[in-house]
């Protein structure tokens, strides 16, 4: 399918502003995860609401992203739609600083968190659409992520606390700036999508392979985050500290660069089916290596796993979506994928993890991550996305 390329070529070089607002836009999430669990620690907020707190991300992102990739569907503005909620998480995540209450900041952090989340599908969209390749717009995101990680734990240590939500609001800013000067990329659909919220679902309903592949993003995603949520207690249990812990993630994210340079080429010898297959295989050998604890040394080591497989994932849900569903309707597909993976399947599997893990260990909850990555690689076999039609 020929897409249009609509992009303003400003006099400083669109790839500049390309970069530019993807590096900001992962360097403004990295600093308000990276540190969130830490700053509510210094405010003496106690470890049961600090949990409260953070589940807020999952539960908002539920009900949020579904809403915002219908709405842009139905406006076709893009591009205001990610300004729009990049302004909202701005004020919402600078108030952090001015509260102490621990619904207001479960709310808060619901709104902010949820926002980023929901529009991240749009960054992923925007570099796959761009007059670019991929990855050489992607990798942007992974150094700005990488870059926020290091600088935020300076800034914490260093300036202070309340400077972290600072440098957050000034970077989203910068994100808002520099997306600015890009166009929307044109739709060569001039269908209007349609007008009812119901009969969009409906027929994202009827798409057997797109019902599949979002069992697939449940199951692939929450294990994701799962891991997330509970690789610190892993690497504790191994005799780790949290240096180790942030030296895994760090090296994560370096590792993404090559791995998403490398995406384009990935992609056109291999089809969406060995891709899914070959992901999920990668994630069964890692949790169930994991779950021998083998070692934080061997852990760090095999940061690439990691790395490899979710970022894959990631770049396949895009282009997925791109080739099988009504362009009229990409947003609320991505932002359906997106909520059932990062929303519902994380907290499912979080809450599942935290109690295989009062139970039964930490290894017990990696073995259970590895049976149910293998029971993916079965469901991957069944996945045939036919192609959409083409457009007049």
């Amino acid at each position: 399918m020929n897409q249009t390329k609509a992009v303003y070529r400003p006099a400083l070089s669109s790839y500049a502003y390309y970069s530019s607002t993807i590096f900001f836009f992962y360097f403004s999430m990295g600093v308000f995860i990276s540190i969130l669990s830490l700053f509510l620690v210094g405010k003496g907020i106690r470890t049961t609401d600090i949990a409260f707190i953070i589940s807020a991300t999952a539960i908002f992102t539920i009900a949020v992203q579904p809403l915002v990739g219908i709405l842009s569907d139905r406006i076709k503005k893009t591009k205001i739609i990610i300004a729009a909620s990049m302004c909202i998480s701005l004020l919402t995540g600078v108030l952090f600083i001015f509260i102490d209450n621990v619904l207001l900041l479960f709310i808060l952090n619901g709104i902010t968190q949820s926002l980023i989340i929901s529009i991240m599908p749009f960054y992923d969209t925007l570099a796959e659409k761009s007059d670019y390749t991929y990855g050489s717009i992607r990798i942007w995101g992974s150094i700005g992520f990488a870059v926020s990680v290091q600088v935020t734990g300076l800034v914490y240590d260093y300036v202070s606390h309340n400077a972290v939500f600072m440098m957050f609001g000034l970077s989203t800013l910068l994100c808002i700036l520099t997306l600015s000067p890009l166009k929307e990329v044109a739709s060569t659909k001039k269908k209007p999508a349609s007008s009812n919220s119901l009969d969009t679902l409906k027929i994202l309903v009827k798409n057997k392979a797109f019902i599949l592949f979002l069992l697939l993003s449940f199951v692939i995603l929450g294990m994701h985050y799962c891991n997330i949520a509970y690789m610190p207690i892993l690497v504790k249990s191994m005799g780790g500290t949290a240096t180790n812990v942030g030296m895994i993630l760090l090296f994560q994210t370096l590792f993404e660069i090559p791995v998403l340079l490398a995406t384009d080429k990935i992609f056109k010898k291999l089809s969406f089916k060995t891709c899914l297959i070959m992901i999920l295989t990668v994630m069964a050998i890692r949790f169930l290596w994991y779950s021998f604890l083998p070692g934080t040394q061997w852990i760090t080591a095999a940061f690439f796993f990691q790395a490899l497989s979710t970022n894959l994932f990631f770049v396949l849900s895009i282009k997925v979506v791109l080739y099988m569903i009504d362009e009229s309707l990409v947003y609320t597909a991505l932002a359906l994928g997106s909520m059932l993976g990062k929303g519902v399947g994380a907290l499912t599997f979080q809450l599942i993890g935290g109690q295989l893990l009062d139970r039964y260990g930490v290894s017990f909850l990696y073995q259970f991550l590895g049976a149910i990555a293998i029971i993916g690689i079965f469901l991957s076999l069944m996945f045939n996305p036919a192609k959409k039609p083409s457009e007049c």
